[in-house]
């Protein structure tokens, strides 16, 4: 299934999509929701600064993913990048994931194993 996705879409617009595309995959998803902050900006309620907007997991395919979501502008805080170094190390699939890569995450999530390449860090 192929899908245009628009380049100017907000992180909340792209992980709606992203979940749904999770769950019609067989993939269960948890979100840390963020808290908005003073002058409106948003920061993930976690004792680890930086954690990834998405953990995605198939018991089925015995997978686990951390998945930061940017729009197709948007930057990693060193933090972000910092935790998803981390995760790598410890043999984690982590990686950013933008709106302008939505069928290859499509496909990966249909897939056996991460196809989209592992960027940003």
């Amino acid at each position: 299934m192929t899908r245009a996705t628009r380049l100017d879409m907000s992180e909340a617009e792209f992980q709606a999509i992203v979940t749904q595309l999770a769950h019609l995959a067989g993939w269960q998803t948890m979100h840390v929701y963020p808290l908005q902050t003073k002058g409106g900006r948003h920061r993930t309620p976690t004792t680890m600064p930086g954690w990834p907007d998405l953990v995605l997991w198939h018991p089925a395919r015995q997978l686990v993913w951390f998945r930061e979501l940017k729009t197709d502008d948007g930057r990693l805080t060193p933090d972000q990048r910092d935790v998803l170094h981390s995760l790598r190390l410890a043999g984690a699939s982590a990686a950013v994931w933008r709106p302008s890569q939505i069928n290859d995450i499509e496909r990966t999530l249909w897939a056996d194993r991460p196809a989209t390449k592992e960027t940003e860090l």
